[in-house]
C-alpha cells in the first residue's frame, strides 16, 4: 500500500505541547509526560509537554490554595468543583476540607502516572 499525503493528512496528527503549541517530536522522546486537563472531555489525561517548565506554567491556574507549602488544586467538571492533593491525582474530593484533612493525614501518596 503507498502511503499518499490524503493518507496522512486523515490519520496522522502532529504532536504539539498543550500549554505553548510547539512541535513535538513523532516518538516525544525527551518531552516531559504530565497530566493534562481536557475540557471538552472532562477528564484528566496523560499528555506531552515540550518541557517541564511548560508543564508547571500550565498547571498553576488550576492552584487554588497552598495548604503546609503544598498546592491544592481544584479542577470543574459539569458545575462540580473536585480537589486535589496533586494534579495527578486518579481521586478528587468535593470539598476543600476534606483535602485538606487527607493531606494531613499520615497516609502516603505518590504521584505516579508513568
Amino acid at each position: 500500500m503507498e502511503i499518499t499525503n490524503d493518507y496522512r493528512a486523515k490519520y496522522e496528527y502532529i504532536k504539539v505541547c498543550p500549554y505553548c503549541g510547539k512541535e513535538l517530536n513523532s516518538w516525544c522522546r525527551g518531552n516531559f509526560r504530565g497530566v493534562y486537563f481536557n475540557p471538552k472531555l472532562k477528564s484528566m489525561r496523560t499528555r506531552y509537554f515540550c518541557t517541564e517548565g511548560c508543564y508547571k506554567e500550565y498547571i498553576k491556574p488550576f492552584i487554588v490554595e497552598v495548604y503546609n507549602d503544598k498546592p491544592i488544586y481544584c479542577v470543574e467538571v459539569d458545575g462540580e468543583k473536585r480537589y486535589m492533593p496533586y494534579f495527578e491525582a486518579p481521586y478528587y474530593f468535593t470539598n476543600i476540607d476534606v483535602c485538606r484533612k487527607r493531606m494531613e493525614s499520615r497516609v502516603a501518596y505518590l504521584p505516579s502516572i508513568y
